[in-house]
């Protein structure tokens, strides 16, 4: 299954994870992106598929144009290569971070973003200029 666009699946509650999706949103010129919240009908085939439940999940994934599905740092990684420059040199500069070590942040961050950064009393819905960018 192959598709034009790289898809990125991140918890619509979360504030942190919907910066994130703000900043890629207004960054990403080349239209390289597409976005689901992990807890929509397509997140959740997707968590199914890795044998996993939104309540033990805290990561964003992201599915890349080949079907592959990422986690973590190399989910983060595979972002910002699809990004224009800076960020996309970003992507390549960090790729010499080793996994176990980007991982290892990740998820400091990740357990810890709902205190660090708040949790929304609902998923996130896209404007109407954002809605052709959603799943």
């Amino acid at each position: 299954m192959s598709q034009d666009y790289v898809v990125v699946y991140f918890d619509g509650v979360c504030n942190l994870c919907n910066g994130f999706i703000d900043f890629l949103i207004t960054r990403d010129s080349k239209r390289a992106l597409r976005y689901s919240s992990l807890q929509s009908d397509r997140g959740q085939v997707v968590l199914g598929e890795l044998d996993r439940s939104l309540e033990e999940f805290d990561s964003i994934l992201v599915q890349t144009r080949d079907g592959k599905v990422l986690d973590r740092s190399k989910a983060v990684l595979a972002i910002l290569r699809e990004m224009p420059f800076p960020w996309s040199f970003l992507g390549s500069l960090f790729r010499v971070v080793p996994t176990l070590i980007g991982d290892f942040v990740y998820k400091i961050v990740a357990l810890n973003r709902y205190r660090l950064f708040g949790k929304r009393d609902s998923c996130r819905l896209p404007t109407e200029d954002e809605r052709e960018f959603f799943l």
